[in-house]
């Protein structure tokens, strides 16, 4: 698995690592944590560097997006320049975890119920779904903020359903999905295309953290993209950026994933359901239902919303401008 040997590593270790490699934002987010550990000196240093370094980028971006194309400019990230000039697959080893949250996590709902899942090995998508990917394959952009690198958004469960058979047939892999109208099987034994299950969602998400958010026992604006005005027990208030950002444009968790708190939100392939009590493996959700599952809360969210273990839904054919998804494939 990528980053495997960083399951066990903590916030600020991934932070520092980060940092020393000159990217601007965990600079940043390390001169904050330093500030609330009262470690002003070293804190000065990582924000003075990440001023610097964010200045370095903004040059690059100037040259890079000139003033003949500026709605570039709302991009102020993508892919490529985090070494993926696609949205590659990130191989996920197995392996079981608690999913849920406890009953003392601060914002819990009753339909979280904490229980144990066993998980096989799966690939994810290292980012959500971009635009760019989705016109090549679809042939429309259905997006309300545009730009080749954000995430593709106003998509339904359906739509992301066809684009997932649509890139499998594309790459010679065998469809996953047998679609008839709005009725949809899955066809487990295929090496195509798909959305994650609830389990796997939350699983990758996590990356091995038992903790309100992959980030630890809070979130802020530097760190994902969410209302700003509604912080996380207690936490200060952040920004409100009132629209999608480009992938990749805040750290990564420990398995190297982007963007699974906040930006959209990212439809599962379960229909929601209460869950059935521990020791499954790979769950799927109930065969039947009226309502698809959402994980991930969006750039409308509030923090609490962000929550590994908090669960959203809607009906298969809602679109909005805070819905998108990612890809997952099979290891057969």
């Amino acid at each position: 698995m990528e980053c495997i040997e960083e399951k066990s590593v903590g916030l600020f270790d991934r932070l520092i690592r980060t940092a020393e490699k000159g990217d601007y934002r965990a600079q940043y987010d390390l001169g904050l944590f330093l500030v609330e550990e009262k470690r002003y000196e070293e804190a000065a240093k990582w924000l003075a560097s990440a001023a610097k370094q964010g200045l370095v980028w903004y040059e690059g971006a100037r040259r890079a997006f000139p003033p003949e194309t500026p709605a570039k400019l709302n991009e102020p990230a993508s892919p490529a320049m985090y070494g993926s000039p696609r949205n590659c697959l990130v191989s996920i080893e197995g392996g079981a975890f608690l999913m849920g949250s406890p009953p003392e996590e601060v914002g819990r709902y009753d339909n979280e119920t904490l229980h144990e899942v066993s998980i096989s090995s799966f690939s994810l998508g290292k980012y959500n779904v971009t635009q760019k990917e989705y016109t090549e394959v679809m042939g429309i952009n259905p997006s309300k903020f545009r730009g080749d690198a954000m995430p593709v958004e106003n998509v339904s469960w359906l739509d992301a359903i066809q684009y997932c058979n649509r890139l499998s047939q594309r790459e010679n892999f065998a469809p996953a999905y047998v679609i008839n109208g709005e009725q949809v099987g899955w066809n487990r034994e295929a090496d195509g295309y798909r959305l994650p299950t609830e389990a796997e969602w939350e699983y990758a998400c996590r990356a091995g953290t038992r903790t309100p958010f992959n980030t630890g026992d809070n979130i802020t604006t530097f760190q994902a993209n969410y209302n700003g005005n509604y912080p996380y027990n207690g936490n200060i208030k952040g920004t409100y950026r009132e629209r999608t950002t480009a992938g990749g444009s805040f750290s990564p968790n420990a398995w190297g994933i982007y963007d699974m708190h906040g930006n959209v939100w990212e439809w599962c392939w379960d229909w929601y359901g209460i869950y059935k009590a521990g020791g499954e493996r790979d769950p799927a959700g109930p065969a039947s239902g009226s309502r698809r599952v959402l994980h991930g809360g969006s750039w409308i969210s509030d923090a609490r919303n962000l929550r590994s273990a908090y669960r959203y839904c809607s009906i298969p054919s809602f679109r909005t401008y805070y819905l998108g998804f990612r890809l997952v494939r099979s290891i057969l």
